[in-house]
């Protein structure tokens, strides 16, 4: 396999860089060559497939707690009804 060589220098190693670009409101994370810092890619800065995982689980935990409220409900219903 090839090794990645930076356009500018003929680096080989790179690094990642937290940066916040000027009058932005979010901060990205710059991979860039080591030896001269020219990028050569950008990411979130946030992990956002992590932060979709985590609402998911939330999502279900929130559907489990509404179901187990809608079966108390119905059963209150029910005995109300018998009376």
């Amino acid at each position: 396999m090839a090794e990645s060589t930076c356009g500018k220098c003929g680096g080989h190693l790179f690094e990642i860089k937290v940066n916040e670009p000027h009058d932005a409101r979010f901060k990205t994370m710059f991979i860039q060559c080591r030896s001269c810092g020219i990028p050569v890619g950008v990411q979130d800065y946030y992990n956002l497939g992590g932060l979709l995982k985590e609402q998911e689980k939330k999502l279900k935990q929130l559907e489990s707690r509404l179901s187990g409220m809608q079966s108390a409900l119905d059963g209150i219903v029910r005995a109300m009804q018998r009376q």
